[in-house]
């Protein structure tokens, strides 16, 4: 998931046994990962249960991408 969805993770629907029967892979986006590392879904995980991949980053939104 990207970063800024990692923020309102905890809002998702039975989130805590998707952690529980999973672990999470986060890609970064612009300007959200200091908020998703003070998310209340990343406090309430260990640190094998997610993973923030690097990457190159392109500019260009999904909705866009998804008219391609």
């Amino acid at each position: 998931m990207g970063a800024d969805n990692l923020i309102y993770f905890h809002k998702w629907y039975k989130w805590k046994q998707i952690l529980k029967k999973s672990n999470i892979i986060v890609f970064d986006r612009s300007g959200y990962k200091k908020k998703s590392l003070n998310s209340k879904a990343y406090k309430s995980t260990n640190e094998t249960q997610v993973t923030f991949v690097e990457f190159n980053k392109v500019n260009i939104s999904s909705s866009k991408l998804r008219k391609i």
